[in-house]
């Protein structure tokens, strides 16, 4: 699998386990293998997989904890209310 990285956010399955919230850190090759290192981003494990043995990789666009809050716009009380 030819894999392309950069700073973003990915999730990927590996030996039937799924991994998320991972940015990735490095790439390196060692004895005609190479191992691509990935940081959760959520607990700081550094974690590195055998390019190989990846089943799938993909960038996700979107991390669950950066959403916007949902802001109620509507005053409470009629005194703070603009009508």
């Amino acid at each position: 699998m030819k894999i392309s990285l950069d700073n973003g956010f990915y999730e990927l399955a590996y030996n039937q386990e799924r991994y998320e919230n991972l940015q990735f850190i490095r790439l390196d090759t060692i004895c005609d293998k190479t191992y691509v290192t990935l940081k959760n981003v959520l607990t700081g494990a550094m974690l590195t997989f055998e390019q190989e043995k990846i089943n799938w990789i993909k960038k996700k666009t979107k991390l669950p904890f950066f959403k916007k809050p949902k802001l109620n716009l509507v005053a409470e009380e009629q005194l703070h209310s603009l009508y």
